[in-house]
């Protein structure tokens, strides 16, 4: 079973394996790897394998719980200078 971590939606199996993986060119139901063959790290897919999953397995898709984060404004130049400023000047 695959949980959510953030809306608690289940899954009886990761829906990612449920297509193939247009990264490392792993099948259907394959974990998949990288380039020197061994498993990719921490046992993980690849995130375009992720986004295929969300465009075409039904009832998968972005999390609900997770909004898109406002983008940060950019500091003003006088403060940007401001940072790297030498503490001897």
């Amino acid at each position: 079973m695959i949980t959510c971590l953030n809306c608690g939606q289940e899954w009886p199996v990761d829906p990612a394996l449920l297509v193939p993986c247009p990264t490392c060119h792993a099948k259907i139901g394959q974990r998949c790897k990288r380039p020197s063959g061994h498993g990719v790290w921490g046992g993980d897919i690849h995130p375009d394998r992720d986004r295929a999953a969300m465009r075409t397995v039904p009832g998968y898709g972005r999390c609900p719980a997770v909004t898109q984060a406002k983008p940060v404004p950019a500091l003003p130049v006088l403060v940007q200078a401001q940072l790297f400023r030498s503490e001897d000047a």
